[in-house]
């Protein structure tokens, strides 16, 4: 039922994808016409209403074009990208999100692995380490004041190893973290599949994501290292 729930999630954001595209357009064109008209009578107030307005349009259009790639038919097209620059490309474009949650990101490491991979799916494994980071984060530092709010990645020849300034995994889910429907979170908040889908994505393309063996102050492992040796472009 959780799974069918999923897929249900899935189809309703393929169908708010192609609508929000659309509603942008038309505002795009609206935009421009009342634009086109300040210019011959300016107005600060109105031209500030405009800028405004125009920011929120591009913020979205980078929205749908983060999810166009994941429907049916590009998610698993194929291609050669340097993995260090791709992770840089995606922290930008979540850069609203992240701001809104105070989140700072540091990455280190340089272009990282050239990889062949789908870049669709590459991106969408990132995203789901990304809201597992800010959600634990935020929900931890309402606990504890040692919580910092960061995200931290760092490239090397073989992969990347993520973490972030939550207090870790809880000892517990250490060794079942990975499988389907495993999560700390409550019922209405997580379905325990963001993981697993980041094992499966990484599976199909002969790489694995582990626990390194790490722990924090908090005396939790912490760190996800994703070994990306089996993607290796040629």
């Amino acid at each position: 039922l959780r799974l069918i729930d999923a897929a249900a999630v899935g189809l309703s954001a393929r169908g708010l994808t192609h609508e929000i595209s659309a509603y942008v357009g038309m505002i795009d064109k609206g935009l421009a016409n009342v634009r086109k008209v300040n210019r011959g009578r300016p107005d600060k107030k109105l031209d500030d209403a405009i800028q405004r307005i125009a920011g929120a349009i591009r913020e979205l259009k980078k929205t749908v074009s983060s999810i166009n790639p994941l429907l049916t038919g590009s998610r698993s097209l194929k291609d050669n990208f340097y993995a260090g620059d791709a992770i840089r490309d995606f922290l930008e474009l979540r850069s609203s999100r992240l701001q809104e949650a105070r989140m700072e990101t540091h990455l280190v490491g340089g272009q990282g692995p050239r990889i062949r991979f789908a870049p669709a799916r590459f991106n969408q494994l990132l995203d789901n380490l990304l809201q597992n980071s800010i959600y634990w984060v935020l929900e931890h530092e309402s606990t504890d004041k040692k919580v910092k709010r960061e995200i931290n990645v760092d490239c090397d020849k073989s992969g990347f190893v993520w973490w972030d300034g939550g207090k870790g995994v809880r000892p517990g889910l250490e060794d079942s973290l990975f499988d389907p429907y495993v999560t700390d979170k409550p019922e209405n908040r997580g379905q325990g599949l963001g993981l697993f889908l980041v094992t499966a994505f990484l599976d199909a393309e002969r790489c694995q994501i582990s626990l390194l063996p790490d722990r924090n102050t908090f005396g939790r492992k912490y760190k996800f290292r994703i070994d990306l040796r089996g993607a290796f472009a040629k």
